[in-house]
Parts: C-alpha cells; structure tokens; sequence
C-alpha cells in the first residue's frame, strides 16, 4: 500500500517518557551546568562546553516556568536507542527529570530537546492541575475535554489498544507543548517558504492545538505563564482557476490571521499537494505571502501541468501563518481544503478527507479507530468546517454551532447563526429554545454536548432554517442545501 504526500508517519519516533530509571554509560565525555544547575552532559565526541551551553539556550527560549529549575539532567548519547514503539531519538524519565538525547552526534537535537522538555513541562503541570501523571489521563479529565479527542484512538488510562505512539496522550501534550510554547526556540525562518517546514505536530488527525485557545490559556494558568492570544487560522475561503502568462493558476483567498489587525507583518506558507487519478506520484506546488491587517490574503499557486488534462484529479491544499514577534505559528487542519477537480467545467468541488483514496483508511481502524469522529458541514455544497458531533440510537444526528455561528455576532452568552436569509440566536443556559427571525421557537430536541462542543439536531438546524440535509454516513459529512 503506498501513501503519498502528507507525512503522516514517523520513522523515528521522537521521543518517549517514562517513570523509570534507566542505566547510565560509564564514562562522562563533556559537562555543562546551568544557573538552575541543570546538568548537560555528552557521552559523544562532538560536543563542547560552548556547544552544550547553546542547547541550554535553546531551552531558555522556549516558555517556562519554575518547573525548568526541577530539570536535572539533559544527556547527549551517541548510540541508537529502542522504546516500546521501535526506534527512538529521545526519552524523558519523570522520577530522574532527566532528558536523554540519542545519536546525538549524527542528529540535529534541538526539535527532540524541545518536544522531551514539553514531556518534563507537561509532568510537571499537569500533576499540579489534576493529580495525575498523563497515562493516568482519562477522556473525563479537563485537559481531556478541552483537547477535544472524543472518538479518537487515544490511549486513555486503562485502554486495551496496543501501544501507537501518536494515539499516547502524553506525546500528544508533548508536541503541544512545540506548537504552543516552543516555537520561540525554533529558527526563525528566513522566508515565508521556510514557515511551510517550521514545526509539524507529530499527529495531524486531530484538531491543531493553534486552533485552541483554550488549551493554551489551561497551560498558562498552571505555570502562570504571560497570556497570548492565539493567531486566528488562515481558513481558506475561496479558490478558482486563472490563466497568467500561459499557465495555470490557481487562486487562493483566505483569511487573515490577524483577527483584530493589531499585528505586524504576518509571512504564510501555502502548500498544494495534488493527486491524480492514476495512482501516479503527487505533484506539490508551493506559495508565500506577507501581509498586514485584518482584511483576506490573496496567493497564486501554480497548478501543476501533468494535471491539466487529467480527470478524477483531487489535492490537498494547507496554508501555514507565522507571527515573527509574538512567535506564534497557525495553520488550517490536515483533513480540512480536500478538492475534487471537473476539468471538463474547470470547477472545483469541496470534498470531505478522501481517507480510503490515501489508503489511510485501513491505517486508522487498524490502529483503533472505529469511525471518523468529526462531522464534515457542507452548505451549497462548500465545506464550512468540521467539528464533534455524534449521533444518538435513535439515529437523531447532533451539528457542532461553532461551524455555523457568526463570529463576529456571537458572543459567550449567545452563538447567531444566519442561514439562507434567517437568523438564528440561540442563549447559553436555554437549551429547549431559540429565537428565530426575532421569534421565540421550540426546538424538537435539546442542545447537547460533545465535549466542550455546543451541537443543534441537524434537523432542527435545517427546519429552523429552511434547509433540506442528506448525511453521508461513509463520509462523515452533512450537506444543507435551500428547500
């Protein structure tokens, strides 16, 4: 089975955590200790004093708090090194609070040294917040429901699923801490083509960390870290093809994510991988933008010309967003902007993650999940956005609001919606109830949770609205099209 495009797995594995001591070599090579008296230590040939202390700035650059002083020990090893998942480049023992580093004199260390210090930060904190170490996490845990992974494969306390490093909450916390508190300590990049290759989160099935500023604000409060406001992300709201030059182009408009326009000058990075329908090696075509302000961005991407003439062609586009002062990195979901191509119309069609088309699909129930846990919201047949939803026994299928509200009406106390030409308010604390065009309209059925997600029976939402709805049990996806 081949998967081309998306680097959807690792071959090293980066790193694991563990409680329990582990053997030291008996030799020490090269030391350095920090002000906190953090030992680095390397047992390897390629490692000075100068050296070592350069990677104890690295750490000083990610966000910390006083759980950086409880670090004890950062080893630099030169031998491979094995977990429970196969090969590794890095561990973090809890009951040493020590980090170890392998191959360190082949490897480039710094993304390793900052995803096993998001394992010592998310020890640290969570212990503090909750009682409990990650693979103590249960999904009833806060940090559990504000992460939203319901319907997720995660290894949760007490599951019976094999080991798989991606599905480990613990690692999940670890990459978020990169994405959230470690981009500082990242080289900047040079130009907006270099924010595309930044920092990738390790598993992109689930909702980017960047979208929620939730999770970060649980962090902020734990370590009493300065609060950030989250970059907005750069959604994509609009594509068509254009001829410059004797080429084709494609035109991408998205939104800035510059939510307020307060910000300085913001580089994107914007990505097209593009398949076609012969199974044949994906074409990838590349993009920047600097911008300012609140307003949409606009990009040209060049459409790969072995497409042109091809049919059943579909791709895959990703735009990255990268705040150089606050250092703070944005991008739109992996199964978000999936496109079917008509060359014979020369229209493009949204369409939900093609999951069994990557050969992914297999992967996924393999590795334990039952069903895709996100609802797909199409409306006139364009992808609004995908969110936890579920379905009761009855069959009765609940809609996340956050897909559908006016974000800039919609407040903690109210969500709006405007739908084909109605207006929607529904109150927090009223769950029975909304109010319609000015009018006061029972619903059928309750709101619900899902998670921390507020949902609408779909079929409330298109009554409500005047809108008829099919749902693609196979795709996860529901499309509300005018009656």
């Amino acid at each position: 089975m081949k998967i081309w495009g998306l680097v959807l797995v690792c071959l090293l594995l980066l790193g694991t955590a563990s409680k329990d001591a582990l053997a030291e070599p008996e030799l020490t090579s090269v030391t350095y200790t920090s002000p906190e008296g953090i030992q680095f230590i390397s047992y390897g040939s390629m490692w000075s004093v100068d050296r070592l202390e350069e990677l104890y700035r690295v750490l000083l650059k990610c966000e910390h708090g006083e759980e950086l002083a409880s670090l004890k020990r950062v080893l630099l090893l030169p031998e491979k090194s094995k977990g429970a998942n196969g090969p590794r480049v890095g561990n973090y023992n809890e009951k040493e609070k020590t980090i170890r580093l392998y191959e360190s004199d082949t490897l480039p260390l710094e993304k390793t040294l900052i995803h096993e210090y998001g394992h010592h930060f998310t020890y640290y904190w969570l212990k503090r917040q909750e009682g409990i170490f990650p693979d103590q996490l249960k999904e009833t845990n806060v940090w559990s429901k504000l992460r939203g992974l319901g319907g997720y494969p995660v290894r949760w306390a007490g599951s019976t699923l094999p080991d798989v490093h991606k599905w480990d909450p613990g690692e999940i916390m670890a990459e978020d801490y990169v994405m959230l508190f470690g981009i500082g300590a990242a080289r900047p990049p040079q130009n907006p083509l270099d924010v595309i290759h930044l920092v990738r989160h390790e598993n992109e099935y689930i909702p980017p960390v960047t979208t929620l500023p939730a999770v970060r604000e649980y962090w902020e409060k734990a370590a009493g870290l300065p609060h950030k406001t989250l970059l907005q992300e750069p959604s994509v709201q609009e594509l068509q093809f254009t001829e410059q030059e004797g080429s084709d182009k494609l035109l991408v408009r998205f939104r800035s994510s510059d939510k307020e326009g307060i910000r300085g000058p913001i580089q994107y990075g914007l990505q097209l991988v593009a398949f076609s329908g012969d199974g044949s090696i994906p074409k990838v075509s590349k993009s920047t933008a600097v911008a300012e302000g609140k307003e949409a961005v606009e990009c040209l991407l060049d459409w790969p010309d072995p497409l042109s003439a091809q049919t059943n062609a579909y791709f895959h586009l990703t735009v990255w967003a990268y705040d150089g002062t606050a250092r703070l990195l944005a991008q739109t979901p992996m199964y978000m902007n999936w496109y079917e191509v008509d060359n014979a119309s020369n229209q493009l069609r949204d369409v939900p993650p093609p999951w069994e088309k990557q050969g992914l699909l297999f992967m996924l129930q393999k590795e334990g999940m039952v069903r895709w846990p996100l609802i797909h919201l199409f409306i006139n047949g364009k992808q609004q956005g995908a969110g936890t939803g579920f379905k009761e026994k009855d069959g009765t299928l609940y809609v996340p609001v956050d897909l559908i509200k006016d974000p800039g009406d919609s407040s903690p106390k109210e969500t709006v919606i405007r739908l084909n030409s109605h207006t929607i308010r529904l109150t927090k604390g009223t769950e029975d109830e909304a109010e319609v065009d000015g009018k006061k309209v029972r619903l059928r059925r309750k709101l619900e949770k899902a998670g921390e997600n507020v949902t609408l029976a779909a079929a409330d939402l298109g009554e409500l609205t005047g809108m008829s709805w099919v749902w693609n049990k196979d795709l996860s996806s529901l499309d509300l099209k005018p009656q």
